[in-house]
């Protein structure tokens, strides 16, 4: 079981002081730990430029905090680890430093400072991909194989029907189709298009690396492009991805035949990648971002 004990202060500007780290050995009590929580809470409780958080568990607890580098609210959390190092993430740009929890103040600061170009164009980076994620979602466009679709619905009696020509997507649905229904139609489509296309490539790669898939699965997921089961070598794959650039469909098949041999995400994993997709960081990166 976990504790939480928080402090919330206003951030301040990039010259603001940002507190250090605390974390309490093996063996101390949880009473002692939330005590010493409260007496630092209370005696940073005259700071207005601050925005503090303790997280307390059962043998220790690590403080995060955030403070402003400009118009960046950055959030800094302290771990057991050698180097500074910064992570901007989708899809709102939040931006986040690790520091190992002996790092002091100059260093943390000194670094932001140096970042704010990277960072600035790391979160316009994801505001333009959110942008075209918004334009994707809306009633009008919709992508197949990373091209650009108008949708045209027309209501007519008779069987539910999808169909390309030119630069339209066409939905034939009864009159009176709910939305839900809509989207179902066209989920099932994408479906169908992938289990149409997909084959054809699994059946290459097995060619170039003398593996041997037995099933494919295709399932629309939110969190993952697809997934793999070593033992009876069977894939899943999103049925989002026929909404990508074939190369991403490529890439996420041969990273899960890839599996196969390796479970893990290791070194040997990604030597693997880099030998039979030498861009597959650039791919899971423009596809992680909503860049293609």
């Amino acid at each position: 079981m976990s504790y939480q004990y928080k402090g919330r202060y206003l951030p301040g500007d990039i010259s603001a002081r940002i507190i250090l780290s605390f974390r309490a050995c093996s063996g101390i009590s949880l009473a002692k730990i939330l005590a010493f929580a409260r007496m630092t809470k209370e005696s940073l409780s005259g700071h207005k430029h601050r925005h503090v958080a303790f997280y307390t568990f059962p043998d220790y607890f690590i403080v995060m905090e955030y403070f402003k580098a400009g118009d960046i609210l950055i959030n800094v959390e302290y771990r057991k680890i050698k180097t500074i190092r910064i992570t901007v993430y989708p899809p709102d740009g939040e931006t986040r430093i690790f520091a190992p929890v002996n790092a002091d103040d100059d260093s943390i600061i000194k670094f932001a400072a140096s970042k704010i170009h990277w960072i600035e164009k790391h979160r316009e980076k994801f505001r333009r991909a959110a942008a075209v994620k918004n334009h994707q979602q809306n009633d009008k466009t919709h992508f197949v194989w990373g091209s650009a679709y108008n949708l045209e619905i027309i209501e007519k009696a008779g069987y539910s029907k999808i169909s390309l020509e030119d630069n339209v997507l066409k939905m034939k649905i009864p009159p009176g189709t709910s939305a839900d229904k809509k989207q179902q139609i066209l989920d099932k489509w994408y479906h169908r298009l992938l289990a149409a296309t997909a084959p054809a490539l699994v059946k290459k790669w097995e060619k170039i690396t003398g593996l041997k898939i037995k099933q494919i699965f295709y399932r629309k997921m939110k969190t993952h492009w697809g997934s793999c089961n070593p033992k009876k070598q069977t894939i899943r794959l999103n049925t989002e991805l026929a909404k990508k650039p074939l190369f991403c469909l490529e890439y996420v098949i041969v990273h899960e035949m890839l599996h196969i041999i390796e479970s893990a995400h290791n070194q040997n994993f990604y030597r693997l990648m880099e030998k039979y997709i030498p861009n597959w960081k650039t791919i899971r990166r423009q596809m992680n971002n909503g860049e293609v």
